[in-house]
């Protein structure tokens, strides 16, 4: 048994000792390529480098050329234009601290054209606007509530809101585990006459498969139709439009410059500019 290990474990020493030659053999091999491949490819960069540099030196050649034949047209002097260039060289490397150095005492002045940013006429014609559009917002409001206030829906509301705080989180789980049948006989249980009759619930029961979010949803889009609250918009917000109804609730909205905006249910009523 003893010896069985032995050669086993010698057999494993052989094994790794030959992988890792194989793997150290193939990276070698690897190593060889890559740098074979880096060699090639500066090659390649080297000889567009060199196409590069004899088509810059062909293009100077012929830009000389088109100058020589400029100057023999035009019968100037080759002395005149290299010192055009000579000169126009200088001021190019003329950097702005020598400047600077040469004339410290030189005043740099701008003639700037202020613009007239102040548009008077403006406020001309905005105090002409006012003198026409002058309205009375409380006016318009009391206005507004006499056409739209309605008592017997804002009863309606409050009993539906009422009925709705009835059924908690706790209350409408604790319905959903039961079975429709349960659910009714639960509810005829729960609610009043006067509820029942509220929200036609004799004829809801009758609905195949009815569950308690059938109520409830009936009863939310009801007092989202009736919503009584009036919402007054106003550039400044000034609560003294809240003691004209107890159903009105003001918001300040920055965008008018005068008059109110009424929101209420689900139309907005726009008596601004």
């Amino acid at each position: 048994m003893t010896k069985l290990i032995i050669a086993a474990g010698i057999l494993i020493v052989i094994m790794l000792v030959f992988i890792f030659i194989l793997f150290k053999n193939i990276i070698r091999r690897m190593d060889e390529n890559a740098k074979k491949y880096f060699v090639n490819k500066m090659q390649d960069y080297d000889y567009i480098l060199e196409e590069k540099q004899a088509k810059l030196e062909e293009i100077e050649s012929e830009i000389t050329e088109m100058k020589a034949e400029h100057r023999n047209i035009l019968g100037k002097a080759p002395e005149e234009d290299d010192l055009l260039d000579e000169k126009k060289e200088t001021k190019e490397e003329t950097t702005e601290e020598e400047i600077i150095r040469k004339k410290p005492k030189e005043e740099v002045r701008y003639n700037l054209n202020v613009p007239d940013y102040r548009e008077t006429q403006f406020f001309n014609n905005y105090k002409e606007v006012r003198k026409v559009f002058t309205v009375n917002n409380e006016k318009i409001i009391k206005e507004f509530i006499a056409e739209h206030k309605n008592l017997k829906e804002e009863k309606e509301y409050k009993s539906l809101n009422k009925l709705r705080k009835k059924f908690d989180e706790e209350s409408t789980y604790g319905c959903l585990t039961l079975s429709s049948a349960d659910q009714i006989k639960v509810l005829n249980e729960i609610l009043t006459e006067t509820e029942k009759k509220l929200v036609n619930f004799s004829e809801i029961s009758q609905k195949k498969n009815f569950n308690i979010k059938d109520l409830l949803k009936l009863i939310e889009d009801r007092m989202e139709e009736i919503e009584p609250t009036i919402y007054i918009y106003t550039n400044l917000l000034d609560n003294k439009y809240n003691e004209i109804d107890r159903n009105i609730v003001t918001k300040r909205y920055s965008n008018m410059s005068e008059g109110i905006i009424i929101k209420y249910r689900n139309k907005i009523y726009d008596y601004s500019i």
